[in-house]
Order: C-alpha cells, then sequence, then structure tokens
C-alpha cells in the first residue's frame, strides 16, 4: 500500500465533525495547482513518511513549522485522480524520484482531492504536525549524514541549521 504525502496548513482547514463544504482558502491555500498539476510524495509506508516529509522540509524558503496529510494512493486512484511520476527537485536529491503530481485536475477533482485531505481531518489520522525544533533535527541529520549538500537549501534555512556556514 503506498501513501501520498501532501504539505497543507491546518489553519485553513475549518472543517466540522459531519462533511460539510471544504472552505474555498483550503483549497487556493493548501491544494493550489500550477499546470493543473499537485505535487505530492509517494511512501510505501507510513514509516517512511519522515523521508517525504524531509523533501519538503529541504525544499522550503524558510524553516517554519509543517502540516503534512498523507493520502491513500489507492483511494485517490479509485476517484480516476491521474498520478504521474515527475522528478523531484529537492535538494535532498535521493528522494526526487519519489514524487509524483496529481494531474489533468480540474474543478471536480480538486473537491475528491479537498475532501479526502478534509476526511483525514475530520478522522484525525494522517495529519502530522512538524515544529522547527523537529525539522532543523531533521535537516541537521540529512546534511551529516551527506544527503544534502548544505550549500543547496535556501539561505534563510541554512542560517536556522546546526552546520558550519559557507564563508562569505
Amino acid at each position: 500500500m503506498a501513501f501520498l504525502v501532501r504539505k497543507i496548513d491546518m489553519s485553513y482547514w475549518n472543517v466540522e465533525a459531519q462533511p460539510t463544504p471544504v472552505n474555498a482558502d483550503a483549497i487556493t491555500k493548501c491544494l493550489r495547482t500550477s499546470g493543473n498539476t499537485l505535487s505530492v510524495w509517494r511512501v510505501n509506508s507510513k514509516e517512511e513518511i519522515s523521508e517525504a516529509l524531509l523533501a519538503i522540509a529541504a525544499s522550503q524558503h524558510h524553516l517554519r513549522k509543517i502540516d503534512i496529510v498523507v493520502l491513500d494512493e489507492i483511494k485517490l486512484l479509485e476517484k480516476e485522480i491521474s498520478i504521474v511520476e515527475v522528478l523531484g527537485e529537492s535538494p535532498c536529491t535521493d528522494l526526487n524520484p519519489k514524487h509524483r503530481d496529481l494531474s489533468n485536475l480540474n474543478i471536480n477533482s480538486l473537491d475528491v482531492i479537498s475532501e479526502a485531505v478534509a476526511a483525514e481531518i475530520r478522522a484525525k489520522e494522517n495529519i502530522h504536525c512538524f515544529t522547527i525544533v523537529k525539522l532543523k533535527a531533521l535537516l541537521e541529520g540529512a546534511v551529516g549524514q551527506g544527503r544534502i549538500i548544505p550549500e543547496n537549501l535556501a539561505l534563510d534555512v541554512r542560517k536556522k541549521l546546526s552546520i558550519p556556514q559557507p564563508a562569505q
């Protein structure tokens, strides 16, 4: 069973216990598309979620807390959401083959995706919040293992990590 991991901002997801339509800000802020695609990271098990988190965190311009949702790939495929392998652009390059795009999206497919996210929030499952402290440790570990070249991280992120800074 595979899972798809997407960064979201929980502050936009004001979902109630009973299904109601997802508010527009959740869709336009957290499910913003480009070329009718939505970027996700694929993992083969829930134990691999930290790998997707690393790919996401390493790609950020600023080090801030990250909320993610973990979606069941099969459930999206059953709803006819197209999932395409697209090489990622994370500074943690060994993870880039795990990147996927939800593609050929339209308003109906965005509704399916937003409802899948909302269902996970309502169930209080497969939603994870990672603090800056956790993200720093994750990124510093990846740098220490040689998985990330520090200079490939955004300057703001590098400044907040406890790693040697390049001479200026």
